[in-house]
C-alpha cells in the first residue's frame, strides 16, 4: 500500500508504552527497543504517556509521547505497520484497520470482550491468579505487583521475545501481500 512515510524506513511501529492505569505498563520497553531496533528497516515511533519508561537514544527511535493531539497520533497509528500497546484509545483506533498488524499486551481485559474480532490482531494475555481482573486499576490496592519489574504481574509475564515473534510474524504478512 502506498502510506505517508516522513522519510521514515520501509517498517513503522508504533508503541504505546503506557495506558491509563498502574497495571498498563509493560516492563521491558528498554530491552524490546534495543533488540528491535537491530532491523534496520525499522523505524519505531512512541507515542501516548511515557511516564516511567527509559529507553537509550536511537536515530530510528522516535520519541512523540504526548506531543500530538489525539487526532494526528490516532492517524499515524492507522499509517502504520505494527501498533503496540496496551487496551488503549490508540489501539482501539486501529482495532478494524486491517492493514495494521496490532500487537494487544492485555492487561485486565479477555480476548473475548475486547480483541476478539480485530483483524490482523495478537493478543496476549498472561494468567495469573489474578486475571482477566476486568478492573480499571488506579492504585495497586487490587492489582497484583511483580516485585522484580515493579509492574503488573500480568504485564511482567508477557516476555519480549513473544513480541518481537509476533511483529516478525506482522512484517512476514506485510512482505506476502506486496
Amino acid at each position: 500500500a502506498n502510506r505517508f512515510r516522513m522519510g521514515l524506513t520501509s517498517r513503522v511501529v508504533v508503541y504505546v508504552p503506557n495506558g491509563s492505569s498502574c497495571s498498563k505498563m509493560w516492563p521491558y520497553s528498554k530491552e524490546f527497543a534495543g533488540r528491535l531496533l537491530e532491523n534496520e528497516e525499522v523505524t519505531l515511533v512512541m507515542l501516548g504517556d511515557e511516564r516511567g519508561v527509559t529507553m537509550d537514544e536511537h536515530p530510528r527511535l522516535i520519541k512523540i509521547g504526548l506531543g500530538w493531539n489525539v487526532r494526528r497520533a490516532m492517524t499515524f497509528c492507522q499509517l502504520a505497520d505494527v501498533v503496540i500497546g496496551q487496551e488503549t484509545g490508540l489501539l482501539n483506533a486501529v482495532a478494524f484497520e486491517e492493514e495494521v498488524a496490532k500487537v494487544v499486551l492485555m492487561s485486565h481485559s479477555s480476548e473475548e470482550n475486547l480483541t476478539r474480532d480485530w483483524p490482523n490482531t495478537t493478543a496476549f494475555r498472561m494468567m495469573p491468579d489474578c486475571a482477566p481482573c476486568h478492573r480499571l486499576h488506579y492504585d495497586w490496592q487490587y492489582c497484583t505487583k511483580d516485585e522484580e519489574t515493579q509492574s503488573a504481574k500480568c504485564q511482567a509475564l508477557i516476555t519480549v521475545d513473544s513480541v518481537l515473534h509476533a511483529i516478525g510474524m506482522a512484517f512476514k504478512r506485510i512482505q506476502m501481500a506486496a
